[in-house]
């Protein structure tokens, strides 16, 4: 098997990273945890944001806040059926709180820019 094609397969599959992370909880190694759940569903967070964010720095902050919401839960989403799940729920309502922030945003005159 090529370099190539080696590098386009996933470190684990996602269940197995489910079933890790939840490992790791229940042992009371958080920071292994996150480790585990930032690699495996990091990129789909982040997809998810971008998707309905569209600026690239935003949608990596939002994913960030999605992870920092998923520290300070991660004992109860241990018994979460879908832990990928959950996190692009919490990523969407992120999204989304920041859609309707900028929507109340007052927007400056163009004169500001001149």
């Amino acid at each position: 098997m090529s370099a190539e094609s080696t590098a386009l397969q996933p470190v684990m599959s996602m269940p197995d990273a489910e079933q890790d992370a939840r490992t790791a909880i229940h042992r009371g190694d958080e920071r292994e945890a996150l480790a585990i759940l930032v690699r495996a569903f990091g990129p789909a967070v982040f997809r998810c944001c971008r998707t309905m964010i569209g600026a690239t720095a935003d949608a990596e902050d939002l994913m960030q806040i999605t992870f920092l919401h998923l520290q300070r839960s991660l004992g109860s989403v241990a018994a979460q059926p879908s832990i990928k799940a959950w996190l692009l729920v919490i990523a969407r309502h992120r999204c989304l709180d920041k859609i309707r922030a900028d929507r109340r945003r007052p927007r400056g005159d163009a004169d500001e820019f001149l």
